[in-house]
């Protein structure tokens, strides 16, 4: 009997210690802060959403934006781990207005946008009036010290082509023009800018010091392409000109990787600068 109760005794001492060893990790693990002074941020959000105007512009409303502390940054709570998290949305100015807790020592906020989709307006020279773009998340890093008032601001980054991950394709080759009317060959359209789009799609690239260009993530389409640039050539005569090169046209109808897209731009669209 006295060895049972011996071993019953030692099991629940063992038990005991157990139990509360789990009642600090639940008390180390489940940080409150509501009880910490506060302080007041009022963020604003831009984004490149109109391509016809300049600058930026604020954006989308119920964009979502999450605001995090480390709670190690609390006073009395050095040895802490984990972050003190929420969530909040933009208005419809682009701002939002939160309290969060801090101490006077300071906290380090970090704010954080969730990427979004969006329908940006394109450039008035474009053949498209609206593309369906993903917008990535930005991210604001600042300190806030107890009952601070702080106004911040925060840019999202440039916004990608919403295209179909199973169906794209790279696009690459030459790009060629009549530039020398003294031969009737074309020559190579070295550091010029050219549009490549399609419905729900484009991409602006600039070719080479060779005239080669390469783009990637190329939906399967119908694909065309939009210029306007000047060189300097020769007309038949040798008289050095500058040609004006603008319109578009379609390229060909993307389905495969076959590594040769060269262009040719087409003479009808060329015209001669008055020098």
């Amino acid at each position: 009997m006295k060895k049972v109760s011996k071993l019953l005794y030692a099991f629940m001492f063992v038990l005991v210690a157990v139990l509360t060893s789990c009642d600090k990790d639940v008390e180390t693990s489940s940080l409150t802060v509501d009880n910490f002074p506060k302080a007041t941020i009022t963020g604003y959000v831009y984004a490149s959403l109109d391509l016809t105007n300049y600058g930026d512009e604020t954006a989308p409303e119920g964009t979502e934006v999450i605001i995090t502390i480390p709670y190690s940054d609390f006073e009395g709570l050095g040895n802490s781990s984990g972050n003190y998290m929420v969530t909040t949305k933009l208005d419809a100015n682009g701002s939002f207005t939160i309290e969060v807790p801090a101490d006077a020592d300071g906290v380090s906020v970090t704010a954080k946008t969730v990427n979004f989709v969006y329908d940006q307006v394109q450039a008035y020279s474009s053949q498209q009036t609206t593309v369906s773009k993903k917008y990535p998340s930005a991210t604001l890093s600042f300190s806030v010290k107890s009952n601070d008032v702080q106004v911040q601001r925060v840019t999202v980054g440039d916004p990608e082509a919403i295209v179909d991950p199973e169906n794209v394709y790279t696009l690459k080759g030459y790009v060629y023009a009549a530039i020398n009317d003294t031969t009737s060959a074309t020559e190579l359209v070295t550091n010029q800018s050219i549009i490549f789009y399609t419905t729900g799609w484009n991409k602006t690239i600039t070719t080479g010091a060779d005239g080669s260009y390469t783009i990637s993530n190329v939906p399967e389409a119908t694909i065309s392409i939009d210029y306007k640039f000047d060189v300097s050539g020769y007309t038949s005569a040798k008289k050095k000109v500058t040609w004006n090169f603008d319109g578009y046209q379609t390229l060909k109808s993307v389905s495969a990787d076959d590594g040769d897209y060269t262009i040719t731009l087409s003479s009808s669209n060329r015209t001669q600068v008055t020098e």
